[in-house]
This record gives C-alpha cells, sequence and structure tokens, in this order.
C-alpha cells in the first residue's frame, strides 16, 4: 500500500467520532469509511466499527482486539499477522480477505463472510488462528485456509465447499451440519471434533486423524479417505441395550401418532440420555421428553409439535427446520444449539377422540437458555419467552443494515 493513501492518527479519531454519531442517528453523524487506506499497525482495539467500511484496507500488523467490527466490509482488506481476538465480526463480510497470521482467537464470526479468503504466504507466516471463535453459518467456501487453526471452534452450519483445509487443527472442534463439500482436509486433526450430521461429500480427507470424531449422520459419499481409519471415530448411535429400547420406543411412538392413538404408545423418555444420537425426521409430537439429554443429538427436521421438553438438555443440538409447535420447553437448556428455521408457532388441541378443540398451545421457551443458540430464519414473536435468558445473544438474520 502506497504512502499517498496513509492517513493521520487525528484523522482516524476524527472518523471515529463521526462514527460514533452516526450510529446514535444523529444528522451530523457519517459512516466511517476507510476504503484502500494504509492503516499498518493501527491500534483500534475496542473500536466501535459497526457497519463501518474498510474494504481493500492495509491492516497489516493492526491490532483490533476487542473492537465491534459487527456487519463492517472488510472485502480485500490485508489483515496479516493482525490481532482480532476477542473481537466482534459477525455478519461482517472479509471476502477476498489476505489473513494470513491473523489472529481471531475468541472472536465473534457468526455468519461472516469469508469466501476466497487467503492465508497462504511465501514468507513463512504462519496460518491463522480461529481457535474458540464463534462462527457458525459462517461461509469460508472457496477459501484457502491451510494449516488454519481452528480448535474448539463452533462452526455449526458453516458452508466449508471447496475450501484448502490441508493441515488444519480441528480438534474439538464444533462441525455440527457443516458443508465440507468437496473441501481439502488432507492431513487434518478432527480428534474429539463433533461433526453430526457433517456433508464431505467429494471431500479429500486423506491421512486425517479422526480418533473420538462424532460423526454420527455425517455424509461421506464420494470423499476420498486414504489413510484415514474412520473406525476410530463415532459414525452411529451405541448399540447397548438402553438403546435398543429406545429405538423400539420410538417406533411405537411413530405409530402412536400416525392412528391417533389406536396402536403403539406414547414415548416417555424422560431423563434418557440420547446424547448424540440421531433423531432426524422422526415424529415425535406429543412425546413426553422431561429432563431429556439430547446434547448434540441431531433433530433437523423432527416433528415434536406439543412435545413436553420441560427441562430438557439440548445444548449444541442441531434443530434445523424443527417443527416445535406448542412445545413445552420450559428451562430446556438450548445454549448453542441450532434452531434455524424452526417452527414456534401455536398448536392446535385435539381431543382424545381427535377432535379440534379450538385451544392453542403456545410454543413455550419460559426460563429457557439461548446462549450463543442459532435462531436464523425463526420467528419467536408466537412464543412464549419470558424469562428466556440470553435471548439477546442468539443469531439471528442480519439486520438490514447498522444505521440504516
Amino acid at each position: 500500500m502506497s504512502t499517498q493513501n496513509y492517513v493521520s492518527r487525528d484523522a482516524v479519531v476524527e472518523r471515529l467520532r463521526s462514527h460514533a454519531l452516526w450510529l446514535e442517528g444523529q444528522a451530523e453523524g457519517k459512516r466511517a469509511d476507510f476504503s484502500d487506506l494504509n492503516l499498518f499497525g493501527i491500534n483500534l482495539g475496542d473500536a466501535d466499527l459497526r457497519g463501518a467500511t474498510l474494504a481493500s484496507a492495509n491492516l497489516h500488523g493492526a491490532s483490533l482486539v476487542g473492537a465491534d467490527l459487527t456487519g463492517a466490509d472488510l472485502t480485500g482488506a490485508d489483515l496479516t499477522g493482525a490481532n482480532l481476538s476477542g473481537s466482534l465480526l459477525g455478519q461482517a463480510n472479509l471476502t477476498r480477505s489476505v489473513i494470513s497470521a491473523a489472529d481471531f482467537s475468541g472472536s465473534d464470526l457468526r455468519m461472516a463472510r469469508l469466501t476466497r479468503a487467503v492465508s497462504e504466504s511465501g514468507d513463512g507466516l504462519p496460518p491463522a488462528v480461529f481457535a474458540n471463535a464463534q462462527m457458525q453459518r459462517s461461509r469460508l467456501d472457496r477459501a484457502a485456509l491451510p494449516g488454519a487453526v481452528l480448535e474448539n471452534a463452533d462452526m455449526t452450519g458453516a458452508l466449508v465447499e471447496d475450501t484448502d483445509l490441508r493441515g488444519a487443527d480441528l480438534r474439538c472442534a464444533v462441525l455440527r451440519s457443516t458443508d465440507f463439500s468437496r473441501a481439502k482436509l488432507d492431513n487434518s486433526n478432527m480428534m474429539g471434533s463433533t461433526a453430526a450430521g457433517a456433508d464431505f461429500t467429494d471431500a479429500t480427507l486423506t491421512n486425517v486423524q479422526v480418533e473420538g470424531a462424532q460423526m454420527i449422520g455425517a455424509r461421506l459419499a464420494g470423499a476420498i479417505t486414504n489413510g484415514t481409519n474412520l473406525s476410530t471415530a463415532v459414525l452411529s448411535p451405541p448399540s447397548d441395550p438402553v438403546s435398543i429400547e429406545v429405538q423400539r420406543m420410538l417406533v411405537g411412538h411413530d405409530r402412536w401418532v400416525a392412528t391417533g392413538g389406536e396402536r403403539g404408545e406414547r414415548a416417555e423418555l424422560d431423563g434418557v440420555d440420547l446424547t448424540n444420537f440421531d433423531l432426524r425426521r422422526l415424529n415425535l409430537s406429543g412425546a413426553r421428553l422431561r429432563g431429556v439429554i439430547l446434547r448434540q443429538a441431531l433433530l433437523t427436521e423432527t416433528l415434536l409439535v406439543l412435545a413436553d421438553l420441560q427441562g430438557a438438555d439440548l445444548t449444541r443440538a442441531s434443530l434445523t427446520g424443527a417443527n416445535l409447535s406448542g412445545a413445552d420447553l420450559t428451562g430446556a437448556d438450548l445454549s448453542g444449539a441450532d434452531l434455524s428455521h424452526a417452527i414456534l408457532k401455536p398448536a392446535s388441541i385435539v381431543s382424545a377422540g381427535g377432535e379440534q378443540t379450538g385451544a392453542e398451545q403456545r410454543t413455550s421457551l419460559r426460563r429457557a437458555t439461548l446462549e450463543n443458540s442459532v435462531l436464523v430464519g425463526t420467528d419467536t414473536t408466537q412464543a412464549d419467552v419470558s424469562g428466556a435468558a440470553q435471548l439477546e445473544t442468539a443469531l439471528r438474520a442480519p439486520a438490514a443494515g447498522v444505521g440504516d
């Protein structure tokens, strides 16, 4: 970046002041625009840059620790060696950015776009670091991120297709329903990760370490797995006597629902441990599931109409597209759960004879914990969310624009 695009510290401070007024809706305020500027090594720690424009800016070696860049435009920015640890980058656009040696540790990158981002360098710089980052529903498609450190990162529902992650560190990462189609994951480390429902279609997984990885329901069609010992991963639910009995009860419940209670019997699984179970697209409407443990379970498009889930542990469960109409989730723990496009409408109550009573039951999320849950495309306005904890931390669809 040439010195002609250099901006003084005083000018930066003035733009930040004007930007703060813009965020408040003041007429004299103006959105901060640092496009194409040389901000080499600048310290913007804890700065409020929501919705700011930094496209093609030179932020090489900059400190953005704890900065709020929610919805910011960083398209094509040079973030080589920048420190963004603990920053807020939700819904930010980092398309085609250069992130070699950048540190995103502990950052919030939920729904951020890193399409075609590059972490390659001929100068021997270390890879980008995303350890412990929140990256739910983010886009990393067609990015070049060899050796990236994603240990303990939460990439639930992220799009990572056609991405180069060769040699990446994905230990203990949360990869539920992540799309790795055609991605290059050769020589990566996925030990202890949670990849339930992940899509590895046509991906290359040569010599990948998968010991202890939870890969229940993962799609591996066309994947190249030479040198990868998939037998060390968990590819299916346990087949112990308890799980077999659970499966029997689920079949009986489906029959009970289909016949209006004439056959089969209602499932009563209060307190049962169904951690990592694959319950996708099952009909569990009306089931009694009080206190059930469904940590990291797959409940994609599952019917849970009028189900009793009071006090259930649904930590990091995948409930994408699930029908929770009229379900009772009072006191449930939905921390980190993916509720994208879930249905939370009131449900009609029918009599024992199957006749409409005219009454409805709202979905109850009273006193539920929703810390870092994903509610993209989910309407909670008809649900009872009184006393729900951490609802404000849930990831929702992008706003029309900060300050617009």
